[in-house]
């Protein structure tokens, strides 16, 4: 009875050491993908902001000269577009509007994870809007 007793001891550690190292890996895989997530809507929102601020550059001149600020909405598009093309986001879907108070960039893209969710991705999407400043100390942004 001592004997086989004796030859199942340490059973638990083994089969405790065995989940422990499942657990580990899942959580490293865990870390690896928020990681890669974090550093992508960041860059995504770096891109958006740049395009609005972009954007919100483009006064309209001849309302300025009569004393009203206001965006010229066709030149503040297309600055705002132009900052997000040149960004290179794959899947499209990224776009910006633009009144004459504000131009609102939308960045939107699948990226790929180091270690894939069932759906093979995740979706980014960023906004950053941005009023016409010009001449002025202060401006306001919102995200």
């Amino acid at each position: 009875m001592a004997a086989r007793g004796g030859r199942q001891s340490g059973q638990t550690l083994v089969i405790f050491a065995i989940v422990l190292a499942f657990v580990l890996v899942g959580m490293l895989g865990l870390i690896a993908d928020l990681g890669a997530l974090f550093t992508s809507y960041t860059r995504a929102s770096n891109a958006a902001l740049l395009a609005a601020q972009a954007g919100a550059a483009q006064i309209n001149q001849d309302a300025y000269y009569h004393q009203r600020l206001e965006l010229d909405t066709g030149p503040a598009r297309d600055a705002c577009q132009t900052v997000i093309d040149d960004s290179h986001f794959p899947g499209g879907g990224s776009h910006c509007s633009a009144t004459t108070e504000e131009v609102t960039a939308y960045v939107v893209f699948d990226t790929q994870l180091p270690i894939p969710l069932p759906t093979g991705s995740a979706r980014i999407s960023v906004s950053h809007t941005a009023e016409g400043v010009y001449g002025q100390t202060t401006g306001t942004q919102t995200t």
